[in-house]
C-alpha cells in the first residue's frame, strides 16, 4: 500500500504539482508577518499631504514616469492601520501568477486535463519563484512586488489577449490588450521595453506569415508606443537621471550587459533545464492529444529572442544608472527570459513532434534521477528553503514582534523626538529596509512624516 502511494507521488505529473503546492506554501503563511518598508511611508505621505491626485502629478514632474505604479502606492488606506491590505498584497499577486499561468496555458493546450495544466503551472511557478533574484522585493515590498512582479503577471494575460486578437479577432479583445499595455507599460521601463519588443515582433511576424497588416495588432503597437512616450518623455525621469553621473556610456553598457548576461543566463539555465526535462517526460506520453499552431515557429528565431530578452532588460540600468540595475528589475528579466526559454523548448518538441522523432521517451529510472535532482536543488540555498527557514526558524515571527513593539512605543510615547531599538531579526525574505541613527536621512524623514514624530535608531 506505502509502495502504491509512493510511486505514484514520483509520478512526474503529481510530483510537479506537489512540489509547486510545497513552494507557494510558505510564502502564503509568511505574508501574516509582512510590514511596510522605506519608500512605502514616502508614497503615503506624500498622498496625503498633496491630495491624491496632486500626487500623481508630483511623481510624474519631479521623480518618475510610471503613472500607474504611482497610482497604486498612492493609495492611503494600503499603508494604515494594522497593514492589513498591505499584508494581502502578496497573497492576491501569488493567486494571479497561478491563475495567468494556468489561463494562458488552457488556451494553448486546449485539449489537457486540468491535471496536465496544473502541471504547466506549478512547473513556471516553481522555476520562477526557487532562484528569483529577490522575493522580498518581488512579493513583499509593495513598491517591488507592484511595479515589477504585477506588470509580469499582466504580461502573461495580455499574451493570452493577443493570442485571441490573432485567431478571434474582436474589438472587446484589442480594448482589454490595450488596457493591460497601458497599465503594464504604467509600471516600469523594463517591462515596456520588453512587450514593445514582443507586440513588434509579432506585427512582423505575422505579417510575414499572412501576408498583410493585422489592423488589430497595429493599434495595439501603435497604443504601446503611445503610452511608452509618456513614460519616457516624464519630466520626472530626466530630473531622476540626473542624479547619475556615470550613464550613457555606450561602450560600458554593452561590456557590462554582456557580462550581466552571461552570468545570469548561466545561473539560471540549471534549473530550468533540470524542471523542463522533468515535464516532457510526462508531456510527451501527451504528445497524441496535445496540439497547438502557436508553436508553429522556428525554434532557432525562438532560441535567439529569448537569448536577446536579457540584453534588452540589463542594458537600460546600465545606460542610465551607470551601475547594475537593482534585484527587482532583474526579477522581471528573469521572468521574461524564462518564458523565452519554456517557449523554445515547447517549439522544439512540436518540431521534432512533426517529425515523428520519440526523442523524449525517457525510463522510468531516468524520470527518478531527474526527481532526484530537483529534490537536491531544492536542498541547496534558493528562495523556497529560504521561506521556510525564516517561517519554521522564527525569523519571521520575532520579525513581527520587534516592529510591533516598536509601533507600540511610536503610538505610547509623548515625546516629539522617540528612539527606537534597531531590528535584531532581518529575516531575507521579508526584510527590506529600515530608518537609521540619522534624522536627515530620507527613510527617517518619510517615517517621521507618516508618524507625526521625529524617529531615530537608538545606538
Amino acid at each position: 500500500m506505502l509502495k502504491h502511494i509512493i510511486l505514484k507521488l514520483l509520478k512526474t505529473e503529481h510530483f510537479i504539482v506537489l512540489l509547486g503546492g510545497f513552494s507557494i506554501l510558505p510564502f502564503l503563511i509568511l505574508v501574516f508577518y509582512n510590514h511596510p518598508a522605506a519608500d512605502d511611508f514616502c508614497y503615503h505621505f506624500q498622498s496625503y499631504k498633496l491630495g491624491f491626485l496632486e500626487s500623481q502629478w508630483h511623481w510624474y514632474t519631479h521623480w518618475t514616469g510610471r503613472y500607474f505604479a504611482t497610482f497604486m502606492l498612492s493609495l492611503e488606506p494600503i499603508v494604515t492601520g494594522s497593514f492589513i491590505w498591505y499584508k494581502l498584497i502578496p497573497i492576491v499577486l501569488l493567486l494571479l501568477f497561478f491563475i495567468s499561468v494556468y489561463l494562458l496555458s488552457s488556451k494553448l493546450f486546449k485539449n489537457l486535463t486540468i491535471k496536465a495544466l496544473l502541471c504547466i503551472t506549478s512547473l513556471i511557478f516553481i522555476t520562477y519563484i526557487i532562484q528569483m533574484p529577490s522575493v522580498v522585493q518581488g512579493f513583499f515590498w509593495m513598491p517591488g512586488s507592484i511595479s515589477y512582479v504585477l506588470p509580469c503577471i499582466l504580461s502573461i494575460f495580455l499574451i493570452t489577449g493577443i493570442m485571441r486578437l490573432i485567431y478571434e479577432p474582436k474589438w472587446s479583445y484589442l480594448l482589454i490588450s490595450i488596457l493591460l499595455g497601458f497599465i503594464i507599460i504604467g509600471c516600469n521601463e523594463t517591462s515596456m521595453l520588453m512587450i514593445d519588443f514582443l507586440i513588434g515582433l509579432i506585427v512582423v511576424y505575422r505579417f510575414y506569415v499572412d501576408q498583410r497588416i493585422n489592423r488589430y495588432l497595429l493599434i495595439l503597437m501603435l497604443s504601446f508606443i503611445l503610452f511608452s512616450l509618456i513614460v519616457i518623455y516624464s519630466p520626472g525621469n530626466a530630473e531622476r537621471a540626473s542624479n547619475f553621473s556615470n550613464s550613457q556610456d555606450f561602450f560600458n553598457t554593452v561590456l557590462q550587459t554582456s557580462l550581466a548576461v552571461k552570468k545570469y543566463v548561466l545561473h539560471w539555465l540549471t534549473i530550468i533545464l533540470l524542471m523542463i526535462l522533468l515535464f516532457f517526460g510526462y508531456f510527451s506520453s501527451l504528445s497524441d492529444t496535445v496540439t497547438s499552431r502557436l508553436f508553429n515557429v522556428s525554434p532557432m528565431l525562438v532560441f535567439w529572442i529569448a537569448i536577446i530578452l536579457p540584453f534588452i532588460g540589463f542594458f537600460p540600468g546600465y545606460w542610465t544608472l551607470g551601475g547594475a540595475p537593482p534585484l527587482r528589475t532583474i526579477n522581471t528579466i528573469y521572468f521574461f527570459f524564462l518564458i523565452g526559454v519554456v517557449y523554445f523548448f515547447m517549439t522544439l518538441f512540436f518540431k521534432f513532434k512533426t517529425n515523428n522523432t520519440n526523442f523524449i521517451k525517457f525510463s522510468n529510472g531516468v524520470n527518478y534521477l531527474l526527481i532526484v535532482m530537483v529534490c537536491l536543488f531544492f536542498i541547496k540555498s534558493n528562495n523556497v528553503k529560504m521561506a521556510y527557514y525564516d517561517l519554521l526558524g522564527g525569523e519571521a515571527y520575532t520579525y513581527d514582534l520587534e516592529l510591533k513593539l516598536r509601533y507600540n512605543t511610536i503610538k505610547t510615547s509623548t515625546q516629539d523626538t522617540i528612539y527606537v531599538m534597531p531590528l535584531q531579526t532581518k529575516p531575507t525574505s521579508l526584510y527590506f529596509d529600515d530608518i537609521t541613527q540619522d534624522s536627515k536621512d530620507w527613510r527617517n524623514r518619510c517615517y517621521d512624516n507618516y508618524y507625526n514624530h521625529t524617529i531615530i535608531i537608538r545606538d
